[in-house]
C-alpha cells in the first residue's frame, strides 16, 4: 500500500480500507459494529498501530498527530474497542490509533504500593498480574476492556462498595496532549489536583488527550484475611430470581458487602457439532480469529442467575446475608463458596467475564442509576416489576444479560471516595444506590421487538428525558474549556460522543424555545441573572437535541429492510396473585 511521506518513518502497522478487505475490516473492527455499522460510519481512512521501542518513545504518536493537525483530521484512540456505541472509532475521514500492545510497562516500587504501568492490558490481564503479586484493585467485569478506556470511564464493578473505582486509585497519568509552553502536543506526567488530570478522569475517554501510563496506588490481600465470597451459578427460575431481588433490598444497610444478582440467556447454542456446521455471523468471524475462549470455539450455558456475594473484613457465617441467598435453592453450581478465606484478588477474578462478548448478535443496551432507597423500591414492588419484564424478554425469545447491583449506603466506600474525589476528578453520580444494566440481544428479525421492549422499560423507570448532564451543566462547561485549552486543533473529537462537540441547533429550534420561554427569560435578563439564562438555554437546547436523536433512530427503524419484520411487545403484568412462572 502506498503510503503518504508523513508516515516513512512510521515503525508500527497502518491499515487502509485501500488494502486488503479482510485485512482492513478485521483491523477496524469495534464490538459496536455489529448493531451500528449500518447507521454509523466505523471505517476510518487509516487505522494505525503504533510501535514503541520502549515506554518512552512515542514517535509514531507524535507522527499521527503531525499528520492529523497538517490535514485537519481527527483522531480516535482504543486499547480494546468495547465502547458500545462505536465512540472509540471514527469515520473514512479520519484516523483509528490502536494502542492494544504499544505500552506494555508494568514495574513496581519496593514494597509493591505503586505500580507504573502501561495502558496496553486487557482488564484480564491487569487482575492476573496484579494477583501473582498478591495485589489487586476493583475493576470492570468484561474480559477485553482495554485499561485505557477503562481507567478514564470509572472503573465501575462489583468491589464498588467495599473499595470503591478503579479510578480512585490513579495518581499518576501520562498524556500526549497540547504544552502551551512547548506550543505542540507533547507527553507529560499530571499529577491528581492537576486540572487535566480531572477533566481526564470522567471527561471522556480519548477526548483530552492521548493516555500511554498510569500510576496506582495498589491493595494487598494480606490486609484483608477474612475475607470470603460466593460465586455460583442456578438456572433460572423466576421466583428464586425474585427472591435474589428481595434480599438485595433487605440487606442494602449491611456494612462490608458487595452484592450483585446477574441474569443471563441460554447460549443459543444446542452443541459444538452444530455450530461448527454453521456459517459464522460477522462477529463470530472476527471473535474466532482474535479471541479462542481458551481453546473452546464455543461456550454452552443454559439460561442462568449469577451471583456474586462477597465480604473483605468481617465475615460472620450466621449474620450473613449469603446465609439467605443459599438458601434460595439447592440446585446450585459453586464456583467460590465461604467455608474458607478467599483471598481479594481471587474475588476480582472471579468477577471477570471470560468472554468477549454474551452473544455475537446485535443489541440494544440501557444502564440506569438511581438514588431510591431500597424501602421506595420494596413500596412499588420493584422486583416483581423486574422478574415480569425479564419473563417476557426470554418468552420473546430475546436474549437477555442483566446485572442490579447495589452501590449505596453511609459506610459503601463508592460514596465515601466519591466525596473524597469530587474536586479531583470529574466524575458524576457517586450518590446513586443502586445501578443496573439491561442489555437485550437479538436475532434480526426481532428487531421491532427488543426496541419495543426497552422502550417500555424507559417508560415504566419513568426516564422522560435521559441526559446525563442536567444536573452537572457547569461541570460540562468547565470540561469544554479544558478540552479546547488542552486540545486546540480540535483533533480529540472524532465523533459526536465526545465533550465539547458542537451542536449547531436549528434556527427555527432556537425560535421555538425563545417563543415559549420568553417571559422566563426576560425576568433573568432583569435580574441579571445571566448563568441561569444561559444554562437554562442550554439545557433546552439539550433537549431538543434528545428529540432529535430519537427521531432519528425511529427514522432509522422504518428504514430497515422488509426482513426485520414488525413484531411488537404485548406486556401482561404478572399479578402478584398469581403463580410466577416463565411462558
Amino acid at each position: 500500500m502506498s503510503l503518504p511521506p508523513d508516515f516513512e518513518k512510521f515503525k508500527g502497522e497502518i491499515f487502509s480500507h485501500k488494502q486488503d478487505r479482510n485485512d482492513y475490516y478485521y483491523k477496524s473492527y469495534q464490538y459496536a459494529k455489529s448493531s451500528f455499522r449500518s447507521i454509523k460510519d466505523m471505517n476510518p481512512k487509516y487505522v494505525l498501530y503504533p510501535k514503541a521501542t520502549d515506554d518512552d518513545d512515542f514517535d509514531d504518536i507524535y507522527l499521527a498527530l503531525n499528520y492529523a493537525k497538517k490535514n485537519k483530521l481527527k483522531i480516535a484512540i482504543r486499547t480494546g474497542g468495547h465502547q458500545y456505541t462505536g465512540a472509540s472509532s471514527t469515520d473514512r475521514n479520519n484516523l483509528q490509533l490502536d494502542l492494544a500492545d504499544t505500552y506494555k510497562k508494568f514495574e513496581w516500587n519496593d514494597d509493591k504500593t505503586i505500580l507504573e504501568i502501561g495502558i496496553s492490558y486487557s482488564l484480564d490481564e491487569f487482575a492476573r498480574k496484579l494477583k501473582e503479586a498478591g495485589r489487586f484493585l476493583p475493576s470492570g467485569q468484561c474480559e477485553y476492556v482495554g485499561l485505557g478506556g477503562h481507567v478514564q470511564t470509572g472503573g465501575y464493578g462489583q468491589l464498588a462498595r467495599g473499595f470503591g473505582l478503579l479510578t480512585d486509585y490513579v495518581t499518576e497519568i501520562r498524556i500526549i496532549s497540547y504544552d502551551e509552553t512547548e506550543q505542540d502536543y507533547k507527553a507529560k506526567w499530571i499529577k491528581k489536583g492537576d486540572e487535566l488530570f480531572r477533566a481526564v478522569i470522567g471527561g471522556s475517554p480519548g477526548n483530552f488527550g492521548i493516555i500511554t501510563h498510569v500510576k496506582f496506588m495498589v491493595l494487598k490481600d494480606s490486609d484483608y484475611p477474612n475475607s470470603r465470597g460466593f460465586f455460583a451459578v442456578c438456572k433460572y427460575d423466576p421466583k428464586n430470581f425474585k427472591t435474589f431481588l428481595d434480599i438485595k433490598l433487605e440487606t442494602v444497610g449491611e456494612d462490608d458487602f458487595d452484592y450483585c444478582v446477574s441474569v443471563l440467556s441460554d447460549s443459543g447454542i444446542e452443541d459444538e457439532e452444530n455450530a461448527l456446521d454453521k456459517d459464522p455471523s460477522y462477529d463470530e468471524t472476527y471473535n474466532q480469529q482474535r479471541y479462542t475462549n481458551k481453546g473452546n470455539k464455543n461456550v454452552i450455558w443454559p439460561t442462568i442467575i449469577i451471583i456474586h456475594a462477597y465480604h473483605y473484613r468481617n465475615y460472620d457465617e450466621q449474620t450473613s446475608p449469603i446465609k439467605k441467598i443459599k438458601d434460595v435453592t439447592t440446585e446450585w453450581n459453586i464456583v467460590t463458596d465461604t467455608n474458607e478465606h478467599v483471598e481479594v484478588s481471587q474475588l476480582v477474578r472471579n468477577w471477570i467475564m471470560l468472554i468477549r462478548r454474551e452473544f455475537q448478535l446485535q443489541y440494544i443496551k440501557r444502564g440506569y442509576v438511581s438514588n431510591w432507597e431500597a424501602g421506595k423500591l420494596i413500596d412499588t414492588e420493584w422486583s416483581a416489576w423486574v422478574t415480569n419484564r425479564i419473563n417476557i424478554a426470554i418468552c420473546k425469545k430475546l436474549k437477555v444479560s442483566a446485572q442490579f447491583k447495589y452501590f449505596g449506603g453511609e459506610e459503601s466506600e463508592f460514596y465515601k471516595k466519591g466525596e473524597e474525589n469530587k474536586d479531583t476528578t470529574s466524575l458524576s453520580w457517586r450518590k446513586m444506590n443502586f445501578g443496573i444494566t439491561i442489555d437485550i440481544f437479538f436475532e434480526k428479525d426481532n428487531f421491532h421487538l427488543a426496541s419495543e421492549w426497552q422502550r417500555e422499560n424507559d417508560k415504566c423507570i419513568s426516564v422522560i428525558n435521559p441526559i446525563f448532564s442536567d444536573e452537572d451543566i457547569h461541570k460540562y462547561k468547565e470540561l469544554c474549556e479544558l478540552r479546547n485549552k488542552y486540545d486546540p486543533d480540535k483533533i480529540f473529537i472524532p465523533n459526536d460522543f465526545c465533550v465539547g462537540v458542537k451542536y449547531e441547533a436549528p434556527i427555527k429550534v432556537l425560535k421555538d424555545i425563545l417563543d415559549k420561554n420568553s417571559e422566563k427569560f426576560e425576568h433573568m435578563l432583569k435580574h441579571e441573572d445571566f448563568d441561569s439564562l444561559e444554562e437554562q438555554i442550554f439545557k433546552l437546547v439539550a433537549e431538543n437535541d434528545t428529540l432529535r436523536r430519537e427521531n432519528t433512530e425511529v427514522k432509522a427503524e422504518n428504514s430497515l429492510p422488509e426482513e426485520f419484520g414488525d413484531d411488537r411487545v404485548e406486556d401482561e403484568w404478572v399479578d402478584e396473585d398469581d403463580d410466577v412462572s416463565l411462558c
